[in-house]
Order: structure tokens, then sequence, then C-alpha cells
């Protein structure tokens, strides 16, 4: 049962009016019940008072006409009078009057007249309680309530004129027959319940509104703010008035709604400000990483170019004089065959063995090729000067033709044809621009990630590409192609454009590109930051724009704008941002 109650199934706006109907009826049937028994009890208690009045009355009258009238004919005759009387009570079934042997001398009844009294006619057992009140001298009442009948039985002396003493008893039953008058109380009892089942219902349905309005009403204001908080609606609230401990617990909740409201709150407000908080830290550890990573990369590429650099200078410049000093040798050689045509033995066999007329020959040539060699090494060394531009810091005004070069320079090795690698075929379409003011290392560090990931993309679809390539001609094979675009854009505004017929991207790819750490390319190629990092670089660090259009077997275009002048003051940085060559 304990359980039952802690546990209750029913909602309060049922359970309450079920539980008032439960106890109205409930009510009623009891209440009816007792005014059926207090009914029959006056019912009873109104005949038996009834059968008495009239017993009494009518056996002393009975008595005084026996006692004034000579004769007993004479009496009867006057007896019979009151007896037929009697018959126009409706409750009066039977009544007569016998002697004292039992034999019936008058009756309502006209057929019993002169016939004995029997226990069936009394519907006794036997006739003692004739003899009993004979004997008593006094009228008894008995109920029979198996067959809902009461009989009053009075001794009736039946002493005539003259007679001093007599012992002739007789005695006068009435029997009454109670199923009307339980009938009527009856009914009379199933009305004033109704009445007061009537008053009970009302009763109950003005408890029933008070509960609805007091109770249940705003009980279910509680519930319907709780299920919309715990739903997440933090405004939620009860607002009950009052002073009852519904209302106690409606301001109780309202405070923790407003309090936890607060705390949800400034929750979210401390998670947006972590948030950012932890996005400028990943923000600035990546740039610190990838600061550190490309001061590395620039100090190796400087120190590189440097050490190159110098031998390189010593044999460039060592070259001219070798050449002067070859020569002069040569000459001299010429001049002494010219002098000496027919040389020693010794001197013809060494000049066979060494087959002086070939090294007359290629000597100046193999000269003028390791001067070729030491000259490529020194635009190699300057390409890679230009490219780290770790002695221009500050933001100048560069060739952006030169930065573009020196970056193809660098990625040569990626762009030559290999075993089963075409290589990929640059075209430069260069308009005639101005020097544009920026920083050149990095702005050579955007070109260097956007070249390196469309070379990325042409393998990529050259490899997957491959095993069907080999069953067509190497001429419907399209050879891959980065073609570079600059020109002007406006009066104060540069463009470079990097184009390949690369396999594309779809739209989702595309507006998620510059997103931090977001990368196509497997785990261990690729850390998602190259193209972040050149977005910041050209918007924040140029006030310029980055921006990419493609589309799936499309290609891809990179545009690159920057205006040639900063107006706005720019925070350089002390290092490139760029992450290495991958997205």
């Amino acid at each position: 049962m304990h359980t039952f109650l802690r546990t209750f199934p029913v909602p309060l706006k049922f359970s309450v009016p079920l539980i008032l109907l439960l106890m109205g009826g409930l009510a009623g049937l009891l209440s009816f019940h007792q005014q059926v028994s207090v009914a029959h009890q006056r019912m009873e208690e109104e005949v038996e008072r009834q059968a008495r009045f009239t017993g009494g009355q009518t056996s002393a009258v009975l008595e005084y006409m026996f006692r004034t009238t000579p004769t007993r004919e004479g009496s009867q005759e006057g007896a019979n009078l009151v007896i037929s009387q009697m018959g126009g009570d409706p409750d009066l079934e039977l009544a007569f009057l016998c002697d004292e042997q039992n034999r019936i001398l008058l009756a309502t009844r006209y057929e019993l007249r002169n016939q004995l009294v029997t226990p069936n006619l009394l519907t006794l057992p036997d006739l003692s309680q004739l003899d009993a009140v004979r004997q008593s001298r006094s009228g008894q009442i008995f109920y029979l309530k198996h067959n809902h009948h009461l009989k009053a039985i009075y001794p009736v002396l039946l002493t005539t004129q003259g007679e001093i003493r007599s012992s002739k008893v007789g005695l006068m039953v009435l029997v009454y027959n109670l199923s009307r008058r339980e009938q009527q109380a009856y009914r009379d009892a199933l009305l004033r319940s109704l009445e007061i089942t009537g008053m009970i219902a009302l009763l109950c349905v003005l408890v029933w509104l008070f509960f609805e309005k007091t109770v249940t009403r705003r009980a279910n204001r509680l519930v319907v703010a709780s299920n919309q908080l715990a739903k997440g609606n933090l405004t939620a609230r009860t607002q009950l008035a009052g002073s009852d401990e519904i209302a106690q617990i409606s301001v109780a909740f309202d405070r923790m709604a407003e309090q936890l409201e607060g705390d949800i709150t400034d929750r979210k407000q401390a998670e947006a400000e972590l948030k950012k908080t932890l996005q400028e830290l990943q923000k600035t550890q990546t740039q610190l990483i990838q600061t550190e990573k490309m001061s590395s990369l620039g100090q190796l590429v400087a120190g590189v170019a440097h050490e190159i650099n110098n031998p390189v200078n010593f044999i460039y410049g060592n070259l001219t004089h070798a050449s002067d000093y070859a020569q002069d040798l040569m000459d001299l050689v010429q001049l002494y065959q010219e002098q000496y045509p027919q040389p020693t033995k010794p001197l013809q066999s060494k000049i066979r063995a060494i087959e002086l007329g070939y090294i007359l020959e290629d000597f100046p040539k193999m000269l003028a090729s390791m001067k070729v060699g030491a000259d490529r090494i020194r635009q190699i060394v300057l390409s890679l000067r230009n490219f780290s531009r770790l002695d221009e810091s500050d933001m100048k005004q560069v060739d952006l033709h030169e930065g573009i070069d020196s970056t193809l320079l660098i990625l040569q090795s990626r762009l030559k044809p290999r075993a089963e690698w075409p290589g990929i075929q640059i075209e430069r379409d260069y308009g005639k621009i101005p020097p544009v003011e920026c920083y050149a290392g990095q702005l050579n560090q955007v070109f260097m990630n956007i070249l390196v990931n469309a070379i990325d993309a042409l393998e990529e679809t050259y490899d997957s590409s491959s095993n069907l390539s080999k069953h067509l001609s190497s001429v419907n094979r399209p050879r891959p192609m980065i073609t570079i675009r600059t020109q002007m854009v406006g009066p104060d505004q540069v463009r470079v454009s990097i184009v390949d017929n690369g396999p594309g991207m779809s739209e989702d790819v595309r507006s998620r590109l510059f997103d931090p750490f977001f990368t196509t390319k497997p785990v261990g190629k690729g850390t998602g930051l190259g193209l972040a990092i050149s977005y910041q670089i050209v918007f924040e660090k140029h006030q310029g724009t980055l921006d990419c259009q493609s589309s799936p077997s499309k290609g891809t275009e990179f545009q690159i704008t920057v205006p040639i002048y900063q107006r706005v003051a720019v925070v350089p940085c002390e290092q490139s941002l760029l992450s290495p060559p991958g997205l």
C-alpha cells in the first residue's frame, strides 16, 4: 500500500474526482441503509402504537357492550358493528373476537365466524400465546417479520348483565399486514437518501472544484513548467500566488529555475569564451609551430644558399681566368706546331696518345659548359635567397613574377617528367603589373602552398586513372597543366590566378577549404593548415582576398588579389607563418 501511494498511477485531475465519486457513492449507500433502518423502526413503532391504541380501545368498548347488554346476542350485535368499522383500516388484514374456547364470534371476514382459531390462521406454531394473554389478562404485541405481519392480542371479558364474576375471557385479535407500510417506509427512505446523496454530491462537486482550483490546476502548472524546463526552456516559471504548500513549492521552483537559468547562461558564456580562447590558442599554437618550422626552413635554405654561393662564386670568378689561361696554352701549342712541324718521335707518340687535336677542340667547350653550370647554380642560389627572403622581413615593393618563378624553380623536381609520369606543363601568362608592396616571403609561401596542392591533385588524378589510361592512346591522355596568370584588377590591385586541369572539388569541400585542420588528403600527408594560414596571410596581412572557384571534373582556380600599396598599417610577423608544402 505504501509503495502504491508513492507511485500513484492516476493524475490528480482524474484521481481527485474519482475518489470523491467513490466517497460520495459510499456515503449515499450508507445513508440509504441508515434511512431504511430508521424508516422501518419508525414504521414498526407507529404500527405498534396504533395496534396498542386500537386493541386497547376496542377491547374496552367490547367489554363495556357485553357488560351493559342483558344478553350475549345483543352484545354481539353491537360488537359486530364495532369490528365491521375496523375493516376500513387498509393495514388491518384481519380482526376477530373469539370466546374462551377459541371460537370466532365476530370477524372482519364473515366466513371465519363460528370457526375455531387454528395456528395456521394466525401463522403461529401453536396457540400458547393466546393462553398466555388470557392468563395475564393484558394485551401483547407479536412481530412476525418472516411474513411481514404484526399481531395484537387483547383480552375481552365476556361478562353479560347480571353476572357478578365471570371466568369467560375472550380475545380480541388484530392482524396487521406491514407490507404496504414497509414499502412506504422504503420509498420514504429512498427519497431521504436521494436528498442526502444529492447534498453529498453537491458537496463533492464543491470539494472537487476547490481541489481543482487550489491543487490540481496549480500542480499541473508545476508539472508543465518542470517539463518545459527539462526540455531546455529556461524561462519557464509557475508564478503561483498564495501562502500554502504548493505556493511555497512554486516559489522554490521559480527560484531554482532562475538560478539554473543564470548558471546555464553563465556556463554558456564561459563555454563560448573558452571556445573562443581555445580557438585563439590553437591558432596561436599553429602560428608558433609554423613560424618555428618556416623559420628553421628559411634559415636552412638561406644557410645552404650562402654556403653554396661562396664556392660557386669562387668557381664562377676563376672560370674566366682559367679560360684565358687555357686559350693561351692552346695558342702556344699551335704556335709550337707551326714552328716545329716535325716533332720528335717521343712527342709524336705522346700527341697520338693524348689525342691532342680532340683536346684542343673539346677543352674550350668543356670550359664553356662549366661556366654555364656555374651560372645555373648561381641562379638556383639566387632563387633560394629570393624565396626565403630572410633579409626582407619588412614590407617592400617586390616583383611578384620573380617570386612565382623562384617557387617554380624550387618545385622543378616535381614538375619534370619521370617514369610513368608525363610531368606538368606550366603555362605562364604574365601581364604587365607594377611592383607590389608586400611581405615577399609570405606571398612566396602562399604560391608554394597553392602550387603544391595543385601538383598533388594532378598526381593523384593521373595515378587513379593510370590503369584506364594504359588501354588508351597516349594522344588521348590529357597532360597535367598549371596555368599562372597575372593581371591588374582596377587601378590599384593585382590578381594572381593559378589554374589547374585536375579533378576539381565539390561545393561542400570548397566551402570548408579554408577551415583550419580541414584536409582531404590521407593521414600523414596533409595537416589542413596550409590554405588556412594562406588565407590569413592574404586577408589579414595584406588586406587582400583569396578565392577558390571549382566544380567536379572542371579543375580548380585560386585567385589571389592584393593591393599594390598597403593603406592600412599591417603588423609584420617575424617569419613566414605558412606550413610546409601540403594541405
